[in-house]
């Protein structure tokens, strides 16, 4: 049984590093819906499309802070339910980004943090199910980002016309211990080690009263490198062993995984839209561990299509009013059970975000205003920017799971999100 667990656990953490380090850098565009592929140039947007950084007029430097709020409750037929909360700040950090106009056409920036951040990880009473049997599980430990790098480029070749490339980099490593949480008994130590690197591609195509964005990823890899020790004797060979080690390696690659089409367009000269939908590609014949039937299984995953809306109205020349909506299936079944089934939904996902709720499947929606302050007047010209940019509204999302029956792990879960995000841009 202990030996099942730690088999189950390693696959665990091993997954979590980059849930937890993207976690930290805030959504793009969170009160327009996520959307913003086609959208009007912004910081923000070159998230979503690296060719916009071609588009922005000036050099930006932008701050993303706010409060997160959950309530989140799960429960495995013929168990007791597991409820929790948390109210914090999110992202934990206001981590920075920028974009560097080097010449009126070309642009440059993002995210980069070449030194190690380290945040310790405490979560308590991670609910599994094992074996027809319950436990709760505790984890402590030291999670450690080593780089990140987050850089787009965008080149503006014609009014009409732009195109740019983004490159991400995330190195994390992470140890600790897990312990049960009635008792305190320790199972096991573990260290991961964690780096993963994907290369986009964007295009945007500007007309009088729309435009069209494309962004390809075209190529992902990812190396997962992990250790596990336990003191607790488990049963091998039919006998008693002081001690097991469970060392696990996996590389994955691939190309073309994500491919996200955006429509951007003015309704009014004081409206416009974006809209976006995104395919991303499940990795066929990809197995995981199953804690039901205690073996590896190919994973019940589909590809999904995602959908993005926001819409922006111009009060006047300081202000605008922001609204958005987004959809996100999940990419993984319910899965069958037997030995010839697929692993479906269930503990592993629960437990990506360390006891915190599934990302998806989610939908959501937010509203918001925008503010512009310090107006800068050009010499001999009539026109004028704004210096600085205040954003700041209210965002619920909500994710819901019910039972299946046939799944391989049944179980429903409700998880609804709060969120308060604030964001300041400062143009020069």
């Amino acid at each position: 049984m202990r030996r099942f667990l730690i088999l189950g656990l390693n696959f665990l953490v091993t997954s979590t590093s980059v849930a937890q380090v993207s976690s930290q850098l805030g959504d793009s565009n969170p009160l327009l819906g996520k959307s913003g592929t086609a959208g009007l140039p912004s910081i923000d947007s070159v998230g979503f499309n690296p060719a916009i950084a071609g588009e922005l007029k000036r050099s930006s430097v932008q701050l993303i802070w706010g409060m997160e709020s959950y309530q989140y409750n799960q429960r495995y037929p013929g168990f007791e339910a597991h409820s929790s909360s948390k109210t914090g700040l999110s992202p934990k950090l206001p981590i920075p980004r920028f974009i560097y106009k080097a010449t009126p056409h070309f642009g440059i920036g993002g995210t980069i943090i070449p030194f190690a951040v380290s945040q310790p990880i405490s979560v308590q009473d991670i609910p599994i199910v094992i074996l027809s049997q319950q436990s709760l599980v505790d984890i402590e430990g030291l999670g450690k980002l080593n780089a990140l790098a987050d850089v787009s480029m965008g080149y503006a070749i014609h009014n009409t016309f732009s195109l740019g490339m983004r490159f991400n980099y995330v190195s994390y490593e992470g140890n600790g211990d897990l312990t049960e949480s009635v008792g305190g008994t320790n199972i096991a130590s573990f260290a991961v080690q964690s780096e993963t690197m994907d290369l986009g591609i964007g295009l945007k195509f500007n007309m009088p009263q729309f435009s069209i964005g494309i962004m390809v990823s075209a190529f992902q890899s990812e190396l997962v490198t992990s250790k596990f020790d336990t003191k607790l004797g488990v049963v091998k060979d039919d006998e008693e062993s002081d001690g097991a080690d469970d060392n696990g390696k996996s590389k994955t690659s691939g190309s073309l995984n994500t491919m996200r089409l955006g429509i951007g367009i003015r309704f009014h000269p004081r409206i416009y839209g974006a809209f976006d939908v995104e395919y991303e590609k499940a990795k066929k014949g990809e197995k995981r561990f199953s804690v039901v039937d205690m073996a590896e299984k190919e994973l019940d995953s589909y590809d999904t299509l995602s959908f993005y809306s926001g819409m922006e109205f111009r009060v006047d020349s300081q202000s605008d009013v922001l609204v958005g909506y987004f959809n996100e299936p999940g990419s993984i079944g319910p899965g069958t059970k037997g030995e010839d089934g697929k692993a479906g939904f269930g503990f592993f996902d629960l437990a990506l975000n360390l006891g915190e709720p599934p990302e998806r499947p989610v939908w959501g929606m937010g509203a918001g205003i925008r503010y512009r302050l310090q107006p800068v007047r050009f010499k001999k010209k009539k026109r004028r920017f704004y210096r600085v940019i205040l954003e700041a509204g209210v965002l619920y999302s909500e994710t819901s799971i019910g039972i299946d029956e046939q799944g391989e792990q049944p179980g429903a879960y409700l998880a609804k999100r709060y969120k308060v995000p604030i964001k300041i841009i400062y143009r020069f």
